[in-house]
């Protein structure tokens, strides 16, 4: 179960700064190192729940410095109805909180809530979950099939993988545990739309030690696409 609120004394690294996988800096805005692969994200984040948003506070919370001393800062806390737990935090109520920091340059998760879900990735920390926007937020009804079953079923079979973006052609294997990402040099950047990151996980190859893009079936399962590459292809 989530703690109460004002319960916990949290660093205040986390509070000041994005606590994601992806860097946000502490600058005039909010910005992010790069939109991920929903795989990325996944395997990225110590949480990935479908949610819908309740309600939104702004509370003051004890923050340690750790160095033993402690300042209060504003968070932003969302009251959720937690309806789906693909990773982590087992042990959750159906309805817990959420905590994202307050203003621009931290990447702060500003969301009014409302009916819709929502798919998210966080961070825990000291048993709280944190989100900015810099984690995997999006609409539940905006996902591909592939991207929905890639949370339920597939992409944590491949977090022993590696995904390597390529912005321009010709992109080549860059290791054999490693899948290349070429949709942003194809679609503009716009990659979470790109065939890889609607259709597709990097998956463990079934023969040998690497790994390979696979399609992801409507069924839970996944199909490779790629034949493995041979290791001194990489040297």
């Amino acid at each position: 179960m989530l703690p109460s609120r004002n319960s916990v004394v949290l660093p205040l690294a986390v509070v000041a700064v994005a606590l994601s996988g992806w860097l946000c800096a502490l600058s005039q805005a909010c910005s992010c190192a790069g939109e991920p692969h929903p795989q990325q994200a996944f395997c990225g984040s110590d949480v990935a729940m479908k949610v819908q948003l309740l309600e939104k506070t702004t509370e003051m919370m004890a923050v340690s410095n750790g160095d033993n001393e402690s300042a209060m800062a504003q968070l932003t806390r969302y009251k959720v109805n937690v309806i789906k737990t693909f990773k982590g935090q087992e042990e959750l109520t159906r309805t817990g909180y959420i905590y994202s920091p307050v203003g621009e340059p931290s990447c702060a998760l500003d969301i009014q809530p409302h009916k819709r879900h929502y798919i998210l990735t966080g961070r825990i920390w000291s048993g709280m979950i944190y989100v900015t926007l810099c984690n995997f937020i999006r609409p539940w009804n905006t996902l591909s099939s592939g991207q929905k079953s890639g949370f339920s079923d597939i992409y944590g079979s491949g977090c022993t993988c590696q995904i390597s973006t390529c912005n321009q052609k010709p992109c080549e294997p860059t290791e054999a545990r490693a899948c290349t990402w070429t949709d942003s040099s194809t679609y503009q950047g716009a990659r979470r739309w790109g065939p890889q990151a609607k259709t597709q996980a990097c998956l463990p190859a079934l023969e040998g030690d690497g790994c390979l893009w696979s399609k992801i079936n409507g069924s839970g399962s996944a199909e490779p696409l790629d034949k493995p590459v041979p290791q001194q292809q990489l040297q």
